[in-house]
C-alpha cells in the first residue's frame, strides 16, 4: 500500500510462479496445476482454463497476456490469452520443451527460454532457434530493457548477455543456480541459490581490454576482468589474413 507489505486474500493454495501487471489496475499470476489468477476491479479472481500443466512464465503485452509452462511428459504450447475477448486462449507456438521464461518488447519480437537448454527467438511469425558456437544449461530467468539489451541466468551462474543482436556468455564468478533478473537502468541484477545477488552496469558490455600490442581496433578482448570466458572479436578486420592467438600465464 506504499507503506507495508500485507497479505492478500489468494482464490487458490497452489504454489505461484510468476506476476505481471499491464498497470496498477490490471495484472495476472499463474501457478502449478494451470492456475491462472486475474486482478481486475480491486481483486484477485481465478480462471477455469483446464490446463494441468505448471504455469512457470507470464507477461502483460498490451490487451493479451503471454503464457508458458511445462511438466514431465506433457506438452504445452505458448499461449496468448485475449483479455478483452473473455480472457480466450490462443497457441503461439507448439513447443516441446518445459518453458520457463518469457520476455516480448513487442508482438513482433520476443524470447522465451526452457528447458533442456533451450532459447527461442520469435521475429512476429516465425520461431527460431539461434546458433551458438557454445553450450550452455538450462535458462531460468531472462529480461529486457528494449529489443537490443536484455540477459537470461541459469544452472551453474550462467548468464548470457544480449546485445545488438548477438548473445555472448558471461563469467559470473558463482556455480550458485541463477533463478532471477531485472534491469534497472543501467544496473543489470540477478539472484539466486543460498542469497546470491550479481549486478553489474549495462556499460560492461563494451569495455576492452587494452595491450600495448594491439594498435587498432581491429581486435576487441571482452570481458575485462575475466576468469573462465574471453570473446576475441575479429570482425573489424579488412582481410581474412591468418591469426594466431597466444596464452599465457603472468
Amino acid at each position: 500500500n506504499g507503506y507495508v507489505w500485507e497479505k492478500i486474500d489468494s482464490p487458490t493454495k497452489n504454489d505461484l510462479f510468476a506476476v505481471s501487471f499491464k498497470d496498477p489496475e490490471n495484472g495476472v499470476i499463474t501457478g502449478e496445476n494451470g492456475t491462472i489468477l486475474v486482478f481486475a476491479g480491486n481483486t484477485w479472481k481465478q480462471l477455469d482454463k483446464r490446463i494441468k500443466a505448471n504455469l512457470y512464465t507470464a507477461q502483460y503485452l498490451n490487451d493479451d497476456i503471454i503464457l508458458g509452462g511445462g511438466m514431465e511428459l506433457l506438452n504445452v504450447p505458448i499461449m496468448k490469452m485475449a483479455v478483452k475477448w473473455g480472457y480466450s486462449l490462443t497457441t503461439l507456438f507448439d513447443s516441446n520443451i518445459a518453458v520457463l521464461g518469457l520476455a516480448f518488447t513487442s508482438p513482433e519480437n520476443g524470447w522465451v527460454i526452457g528447458s533442456p537448454g533451450v532459447l527461442l527467438h520469435f521475429d512476429g511469425k516465425n520461431w527460431i532457434k539461434p546458433s551458438f558456437d557454445y553450450r550452455f544449461p538450462s535458462l531460468n530467468h531472462l529480461s529486457f530493457s528494449d529489443e537490443n539489451n536484455g540477459f537470461s541466468v541459469g544452472f551453474s551462474g550462467t548468464i548470457l548477455a544480449f546485445n545488438d543482436g548477438t548473445w555472448i556468455r558471461e563469467e559470473s564468478g558463482t556455480n550458485m543456480h541463477l533463478n532471477g533478473s531485472a534491469i534497472a537502468g543501467v544496473n543489470y541484477y540477478a539472484v539466486g541459490d543460498q542469497g546470491t545477488i550479481l549486478v553489474r552496469k549495462q556499460e560492461k558490455d563494451n569495455e576492452e581490454l587494452k595491450s600495448e600490442e594491439i594498435f587498432d581496433e581491429s581486435i576487441r578482448l571482452f570481458p575485462n576482468p575475466c576468469r573462465d570466458f574471453l570473446n576475441v572479436d575479429f570482425s573489424g578486420m579488412e582481410n581474412d589474413s591468418p591469426v594466431t592467438i597466444s596464452i599465457m600465464d603472468l
